[in-house]
């Protein structure tokens, strides 16, 4: 009897240890299959967390206008969806001022550095459908880039127009300033008719009479200075000389020739 106690009792605690085993192995299995629960449920949160950020890129890529200020994101991610958003839609949010394409390309690379870790997360292979929407934000990325490029080609042609234009008007300006002032050099102040020793009132200067002489529409010539008829001593009054007779003889119509000198009588004899 007493071996066969022993080994039902042996037999009991085999049972025994038996059973606690697998009660720990069914603990452990429960633990682990609450862990991954976990692992799950946290990449499930950040997955929907990236694909939200992806959603708002794609529709501020397509022009749609996002509130941006009641997303729960980093402030990181809300800067550079707000860099996103001026580089999409050409001004800042609440504001009507425009931004140069050169300035949005700018942003928009800054928003996609800022952006790329988070949108890269799309490409996870547990996520359905995500490789897709990452095609997608390419594509229209792309597009918008190459909008810009455009745009600022534009743009820098007709600043460029702009800064001859001015520079052409500038200089026309200075021209015509230029001419102004040549009139106003030209314009010679004439000499004055006032004449006068000083302390003494100004009287009118005499006219000199013109020595020039010609037609109108011909070059004029000076005018041969008549020889003074008058006479006299100095100190004296001037006495008009007397005309001696004219030397010459001649039929009217005819040329004039020289008068014959007829020789003196007087004084023959003596």
């Amino acid at each position: 009897m007493r071996v066969e106690d022993e080994i039902i009792g042996a037999e009991l605690e085999e049972a025994h240890d038996q059973d606690q085993i697998e009660v720990l192995e069914r603990e452990e299995e429960v633990e682990e299959s609450d862990e991954e629960v976990a692992v799950t449920a946290a990449h499930d949160s950040e997955s929907a967390h990236y694909l939200e950020i992806a959603a708002i890129v794609r529709s501020l890529l397509e022009g749609d206008e996002v509130s941006l200020g009641d997303l729960e994101v980093s402030d990181d991610q809300l800067v550079a969806l707000r860099a996103l958003a001026a580089a999409a839609h050409g001004h800042t949010e609440g504001s009507a001022q425009l931004i140069y394409a050169e300035d949005r390309l700018q942003l928009l690379n800054d928003a996609l550095a800022a952006l790329g870790p988070t949108l890269a997360m799309t490409l996870d292979p547990m996520l359905d459908g995500t490789r897709d929407l990452y095609d997608e934000l390419v594509a229209e990325v792309s597009e918008l880039r190459d909008r810009l490029l455009s745009l600022e080609d534009a743009q820098e042609e007709v600043f460029h127009h702009d800064e001859v234009k001015a520079g052409g008007d500038e200089a026309d300006d200075d021209d015509a300033e230029a001419e102004d002032g040549a009139e106003v050099d030209d314009e010679v102040e004439p000499p004055s008719t006032l004449a006068g020793k000083p302390g003494e009132p100004a009287v009118e200067r005499p006219v000199t009479p013109s020595t020039l002489a010609g037609k109108p529409g011909e070059p004029a010539v000076e005018l041969v200075e008549s020889p003074s008829t008058l006479a006299g001593k100095p100190g004296e009054p001037a006495v008009e000389l007397a005309e001696s007779p004219s030397t010459l003889i001649g039929t009217p119509g005819e040329p004039a020739i020289e008068r014959p000198v007829v020789p003196s009588t007087l004084g023959a004899d003596g």
